[in-house]
């Protein structure tokens, strides 16, 4: 294949390939702009599984907006999305724009398992984090942003 194998020591892991430099989203990213509340590391629970690290979007009848600054120096976000076990009374759909560009949009109905999140935020400087929907809960839970 042509691809280099290395070792991760402080995962364990071996890679074929770059090692992806991959950061816990919420401890070195905040966002600069929001209309609502957003909780950042609380405690999150989706499908009876609890998360820790993420940002839990409060919302009541409202479509808010959170904006990132990424500077461009980021490719990825990795993760899960869902509605919190507490709060998944309605339907929600939140979508990601890099640049005023839709990247990915993801439908969560009430009720359902949380999905896998990946978003390509490759030269992206400002992303928004945009939800529609009427009451619930959304987590963005174990978000990894990748250089």
């Amino acid at each position: 294949m042509g691809l280099p194998v290395q070792y991760d020591g402080k995962k364990g892991a071996i890679c074929i390939g770059k090692i992806p430099d991959g950061q816990i989203m919420s401890d070195v990213i905040k966002p600069y702009y929001k209309t609502t509340e957003i909780d950042i590391d609380p405690t999150m629970t989706m499908a009876g599984k609890t998360y820790y690290k993420g940002f839990r979007i409060n919302y009541s009848y409202l479509e808010p907006t959170y904006s990132f600054n990424l500077e461009g120096n980021y490719n990825e976000i990795t993760g899960i999305i869902g509605l919190d076990d507490e709060k998944n009374y309605t339907d929600a759909v939140v979508e990601f724009y890099g640049d005023g560009q839709l990247l990915a949009a993801y439908t969560l109905k009430a009720g359902s398992l949380p999905q896998k999140l990946d978003v390509n935020v490759k030269g992206v400087v400002k992303l928004d984090i945009k939800v529609k929907g009427d009451s619930s809960d959304v987590n963005l839970a174990d978000l990894i942003i990748i250089k």
